[in-house]
């Protein structure tokens, strides 16, 4: 896989890797996913063995990696206002302008898409499929429903995978939350109140970029200012006002009395992985570039949580991890009903014709990764990303 990479980055704009789009394949209990309407991309620069393994885990998977910015991603500018300098950064980078110059990449590219199509959007250097790439699509098709979205009509929003940590704001890992606690009373009704509270971010995930927390957010639309030490608070007071108000604390031990563990919770946003149609993608970078313009804030991840807080119905995040686990503070051994990337990872659901090795019969072969701790089997994650301290796992996951 690695020399067919590397023998046509310097051809086309973007990087098409794998053989042809495959047909439509049953996606089961009657739905059909038409796999030549999946478009999977990802952005670099540069190559690396990271891409590698994820072209080699998409063509297992039964897709087509399309990589953007190989050929002049170096070079590219992005339009309106300049991006800082390592000096005016919160951590340096070769190139500050790469958080947003993936996303013009990705805008220009769905010129191409139609509307409809399903779109997917990978980091590049450190995600793999673990799953067929129809069940990734029905994955991102449940959890728009579950959410209601879908009856609503009209374009479907974003979905993002979830991770443990609020990345990249300031905060202590102790994460006021203020939602409505109380019950209801006798004949008075409704006497819930306004009562702070706090999350609690698992200790090994826990960890602040302090990115701009002193810069004051007009993010428009009517919403108040926040600062950037606001936003942590923010997003879980919008999103999750319940969460912490009984244990103060998600993804860690249960009850008294030996309860066991609940299932994992991820309540913030991750930029690493996104899903939607191609429509959708596009109205929301073109909100996401209006945003810049208006705000300066150049970080992606940050951006994107703004913008959700501007306009929700452009996005949703999977707080359980049916679409993609994102790794930093996860626990390999617990989080999963198997450990990560062990002995045995794989259960077989069928026996596959020919033995293969589990990159070359994700699709074909009948292995299947394991569910999160509390879930379904069935609903084990399309996607890993090794963010953070998460990459400690790459290599045995990958190699």
């Amino acid at each position: 896989m690695a020399r067919r990479l590397c023998c046509c980055l310097a051809v086309l704009p973007f990087v098409a890797c794998a053989g042809a789009p495959p047909k439509a394949k049953p996606a089961g209990k009657g739905a059909v996913v038409n796999l030549g309407d999946v478009h999977v991309f990802a952005y670099a620069d540069a190559q690396g063995h990271g891409l590698c393994h994820l072209a080699d885990s998409v063509e297992s998977a039964g897709g087509l990696l399309q990589v953007l910015g190989l050929v002049n991603g170096l070079s590219a500018t992005l339009p309106g206002r300049p991006i800082p300098t390592d000096g005016e950064v919160s951590w340096p980078v070769a190139d500050t302008g790469v958080y947003l110059k993936k996303h013009l990449f990705l805008s220009r590219a769905l010129r191409q898409v139609p509307d409809n199509s399903t779109v997917v959007f990978l980091d590049a250097f450190d995600t793999v499929l673990q799953r067929p790439l129809a069940d990734l699509v029905r994955a991102y098709r449940r959890i728009v429903h579950d959410s209601g979205a879908a009856s609503r009509g009209g374009v479907w929003p974003v979905v993002f995978g979830g991770e443990y940590n609020c990345w990249p704001f300031p905060h202590d890992g102790r994460i006021e939350v203020r939602g409505s606690m109380g019950g209801v009373g006798g004949a008075g009704g409704d006497q819930s109140r306004e009562e702070p509270h706090f999350h609690v971010v698992p200790a090994d995930a826990n960890i602040s970029g302090g990115h701009h927390g002193d810069w004051s957010y007009n993010i428009g639309r009517g919403r108040p200012q926040l600062t950037g030490s606001q936003v942590c608070s923010e997003w879980l007071s919008r999103f999750h006002p319940g969460l912490g108000a009984k244990s103060g604390a998600a993804g860690i031990a249960g009850g008294a009395g030996g309860t066991a563990k609940p299932p994992p919770h991820y309540p913030f946003l991750c930029s690493g992985v996104m899903v939607g149609t191609a429509a959708s993608i596009s109205r929301l970078l073109h909100r996401l570039f209006a945003l810049y313009e208006r705000t300066g804030e150049y970080y992606d991840q940050a951006l994107l949580q703004l913008l959700l807080l501007q306009s929700p119905e452009l996005g949703l995040v999977d707080t359980t991890g049916r679409l993609v686990m994102h790794l930093h503070g996860a626990d390999e051994a617990e989080d999963l009903q198997r450990p990560l990337c062990r002995g045995g990872y794989f259960e077989h659901t069928k026996t596959a014709a020919v033995p293969l090795e589990p990159r070359r019969s994700i699709a074909g072969g009948g292995l299947r990764p394991p569910g999160l701790r509390g879930h379904l089997a069935e609903d084990a994650p399309a996607v890993l990303h090794f963010n953070g301290n998460g990459k400690r796992h790459l290599w045995r996951c990958a190699a």
